[in-house]
């Protein structure tokens, strides 16, 4: 498999991922509307893995950027 085919593979397995940040968010926005104490936990959790995903998405285009230059 080339290098090329990898980093596609990897961008449909961060968009699934992506998917799962998007869930979390909805489900933490509905606790903090329904006043769950599990919240804060949940928007904590959110939080996290959405700043793990911009930063998956920065470092995977850089690896793009990098192929176009070769």
């Amino acid at each position: 498999m080339s290098l090329r085919e990898d980093l596609d593979r990897l961008v449909t397995t961060a968009g699934v991922i992506f998917q799962g940040v998007n869930a979390l968010g909805i489900m933490a926005l509905g606790l903090s509307s329904a006043k769950d104490p599990y919240a804060k936990g949940f928007n904590a959790l959110h939080d996290y893995l959405y700043d793990a995903d911009q930063e998956l998405h920065k470092y995977l285009d850089a690896c793009w950027d990098a192929l176009r230059l070769q």
